[in-house]
C-alpha cells in the first residue's frame, strides 16, 4: 500500500495496513479527521485532540483515530487483531496474541514453513534474517534474536510446543526485523 491511497476493501488494504495508515496521520490532522471521519461527539473529538497536543509522543490521538475508523470500516474484531499485530511488531510479546493477529502478521512480514527439530541458528539461517549459519550464531550470541519474544539458545531445537496457536512461530532479529514460521504451510 502506498501512502497516497488507502482502500476500504480488506483485499486492497488489509485491516492491519488500514489501522497503520491512521496511526501515521500527522499530529496537525488528528482533530480534523476525528471530527470528519468518526462517529464520536464533537466535544469528545476536541478533548482527544487537546490531550494529544499535550503529549503527542504518546500518539493517543492517532491510536484513537485508528481504532475508531478501523472499527467503522472493518469491525471491532479486526480492529482488535490489528492493534495486537501492531503491538507485536512494535516490541510487544506475541505470546498472548490472537490467531487473527498472527494471521495479520503473516500478511505483513515474510513467512516460510515451520520445520520441527531445527535449531534457532539453522532457522534464522534459512530466512533473510541471517546470511549464513555463522551470521545466525553471531546474532544469537549478541542477544539480538528471539523466538516468540523470548530468548532461546542457538542449539535448542524448535519444537511444536513453541508454536503459537499450534501454527505460528515468530522469529525476530534486532528490534524491527521479523520472520514468521507457519506450521500449516509444511
Amino acid at each position: 500500500m502506498g501512502t497516497s491511497a488507502v482502500w476500504l476493501a480488506a483485499d486492497r488494504t488489509s485491516p492491519y495496513q488500514f489501522f497503520q495508515y491512521w496511526m501515521n496521520v500527522a499530529d496537525a490532522d488528528i482533530e480534523r479527521f476525528l471530527l470528519q471521519l468518526t462517529l464520536l461527539p464533537v466535544d469528545e473529538c476536541h478533548a482527544i485532540a487537546a490531550a494529544h497536543a499535550e503529549a503527542p509522543h504518546q500518539r493517543a490521538g492517532q491510536r484513537r483515530l485508528a481504532r475508531e475508523i478501523t472499527t467503522i470500516v472493518h469491525g471491532a474484531e479486526a480492529t482488535a487483531a490489528a492493534q495486537e499485530a501492531s503491538a507485536v511488531l512494535f516490541g510487544g510479546s506475541p505470546a498472548g496474541a490472537s490467531a487473527q493477529a498472527l494471521e495479520f502478521l503473516a500478511s505483513e512480514v515474510p513467512t516460510s514453513p515451520f520445520a520441527a527439530g531445527v535449531t534457532l541458528a539453522a532457522a534464522l539461517a534459512a530466512t533473510p534474517l541471517a546470511s549464513s549459519l555463522s551470521d545466525a550464531r553471531r546474532t544469537i550470541a549478541q542477544g539480538a534474536a528471539s523466538v516468540n519474544g523470548g530468548v532461546v539458545p542457538e542449539d535448542r531445537p524448535l519444537t511444536e510446543s513453541d508454536l503459537l496457536h499450534n501454527r505460528w512461530l515468530l522469529l525476530r532479529k534486532g528490534k524491527r526485523n521479523y520472520h514468521l514460521l507457519d506450521a500449516a504451510s509444511r
